[in-house]
This record gives structure tokens, sequence and C-alpha cells, in this order.
């Protein structure tokens, strides 16, 4: 039973950060109609390749040293070279349903928080 109740656990996380992820999208295209750029912490090209997503989206918040929507995690890993997939996003969710089941990551108001230790 306990087995089940975590599958739908992380099964609403994963929602939830799919949808943190459109709204981030539509975050943007509001800034970039209004005349405003999204500006994020740069990363060198290499920065994530090699690492594990969960990895390289714990070193980002922690470089950034604030949280970031999916859709900036998305952008910012992708520029740093990490290995997305063919579908980007839900590996971009998947890594942060993983932090959080381990208590890495939290996700408040559909923005993503790096845990204090």
């Amino acid at each position: 039973m306990q087995g089940i109740i975590k599958t739908f656990e992380v099964a609403i996380t994963q929602k939830q950060i799919e949808l943190t992820a459109l709204k981030g999208s539509l975050d943007i295209l509001r800034r970039a109609q209004a005349g405003n750029g999204t500006s994020h912490t740069s990363v060198n090209p290499d920065q994530f390749k090699g690492k594990r997503i969960g990895a390289a989206i714990r070193e980002y918040l922690s470089i950034k040293g604030s949280a970031a929507t999916t859709e900036e995690l998305l952008e910012v890993l992708t520029t740093g070279g990490a290995k997305m997939g063919k579908y980007p996003k839900r590996t971009v969710a998947n890594g942060v349903a993983f932090g959080v089941k381990n208590k890495h990551l939290e996700v408040k108001e559909e923005v993503i928080y790096l845990r204090s230790a």
C-alpha cells in the first residue's frame, strides 16, 4: 500500500512540475511581449556536461542563489551542455521530482527551490 501511495505522490509532483513549466512559459511570453527579456545566471557551455540532471539542477540553484522555474532550468541546463534526451521538459521534471523525493529540492508556488541543509 505504501508503494502505491508513493507512486501517486511522485505522479502528482511531476504533474505540478509540468504545470509550473507551462506557467513559466506563459510568464516568459508575457515578459517578451512587454519588452522585458529574461535574465538568468550565465553558465559555461559544458558546465553540466556528463552530470546527472538532479545534480545539475542543484548546482545551478546553488550558483544562482535563488529559486528558478522549470522553464529557466530547461534553458540553463541545455545551454550548459546537459544531456536532455528526446523529451527535455520531462527530463527536467523528473530531475526535480527526484530532488523533491530525496529532499534536495522543494516546489512552492510553481517555483523550484534548493533546500537548505
